[in-house]
């Protein structure tokens, strides 16, 4: 939200202002990527037009890129086009971040594969970016060392579904994440109201996020039935492995997601039709649903019955995170 000064700027004075906040780490990036009191709602055109403007920038790299490559003698080469991530800008709540859900906002991203010996043409299937390294592999007739976990793009066997996982809700104050934090700063469990916190220096805490979001005052005395209920649901989701899960065809996708009594609740999606998926369509599509339901359950009892344990970060990337906003 940020585009480099010498790139032409919309005009976005509100966005503007909070982007300089958060930059100069003035700002608890968590109350807008929640839209606390709609404050982000409030300027999401600004910031989208922030954020399209760093696109116009990056698109105009990549051009300089590929015309060094031609200057060079490079005329010929494989290029491959995509992204780590999307954006939300609203989508399932979330604002001006990614990672946390798994909504297409995120998910969906480009991926075009240009060259030699390439052919024109746009598959209409669902693909992941497991699928370059075995592609490229293929295209350039290299063995893989190892096995992969991708197809190659234009194999006709590879399977007409795919899975994602989002990633853990780094901020622990975002209370539309069931389990929200990092194991070694502060994480917190979220019930519908109530939020059970954990942090490696201090004892366990109880907030009322109704009355106290930004979670400052301890009511653990006044409410032990909840700190049990949020202390016993806790023991079956660990923080930073909590995460949405989704299976996704050209036409659907299913999505779960955990909950606090456990298990995962499920909503199916017709993302053709339904771009924002906003409209569970279970009822509407009972074989779509009795198909991908047994993938997903496998999926769960594949990682769920995986090692939990979480793996310390470096300073290095503990300050890369920082400095992506990921982390404060």
């Amino acid at each position: 939200y940020a585009p480099p000064a010498e790139h032409p700027r919309p005009e976005a004075p509100a966005c503007t202002a909070v982007v300089d906040k958060a930059i100069a780490g003035k700002l608890a990036r968590y109350r807008y990527y929640e839209n606390r009191d709609g404050r982000s709602a409030k300027i999401v055109d600004e910031c989208t037009a922030l954020y399209d403007a760093e696109v116009t920038h990056a698109d105009r790299g990549i051009g300089a890129l590929l015309a060094g490559l031609h200057d060079q003698g490079r005329t010929d080469p494989i290029v491959v086009f995509t992204a780590d991530h999307g954006e939300n800008l609203g989508e399932w709540n979330l604002y001006f971040e990614h990672g946390p859900n798994a909504h297409d906002a995120s998910l969906r991203v480009p991926l075009i594969v240009a060259g030699p010996g390439i052919s024109l043409g746009r598959t209409t299937g669902v693909v992941t970016l497991e699928d370059v390294l075995p592609t490229l592999l293929n295209t350039l007739q290299i063995p893989s060392p190892v096995p992969l976990d991708g197809h190659d793009l234009f194999s006709p066997s590879r399977p007409d579904w795919v899975r994602a996982e989002s990633g853990s809700a780094l901020h622990a104050r975002l209370g539309d994440y069931l389990v929200a934090g990092r194991k070694k700063r502060l994480h917190c469990i979220h019930g519908p109201r109530f939020s059970l916190c954990d942090h490696p220096d201090r004892p366990r805490r109880l907030f009322d996020r109704q009355r106290d979001p930004d979670l400052r005052r301890d009511i653990a005395k006044d409410h032990p039935e909840v700190l049990k209920t949020l202390a016993d649901a806790w023991k079956q989701w660990p923080v930073e492995r909590t995460r949405q899960r989704v299976v996704r065809t050209n036409t659907h996708m299913l999505v779960a997601t955990p909950k606090l009594d456990g298990g995962y609740d499920l909503a199916l999606y017709d993302h053709q039709n339904d771009s924002e998926l906003s409209r569970d369509v279970s009822a509407d599509a009972p074989e779509v649903l009795k198909t991908l339901e047994p993938i997903m359950t496998a999926w769960h009892t594949e990682l769920d019955g995986a090692s939990t344990a979480v793996v310390e970060k470096s300073k290095d990337e503990e300050q890369a995170l920082r400095a992506l906003g990921y982390i404060e």
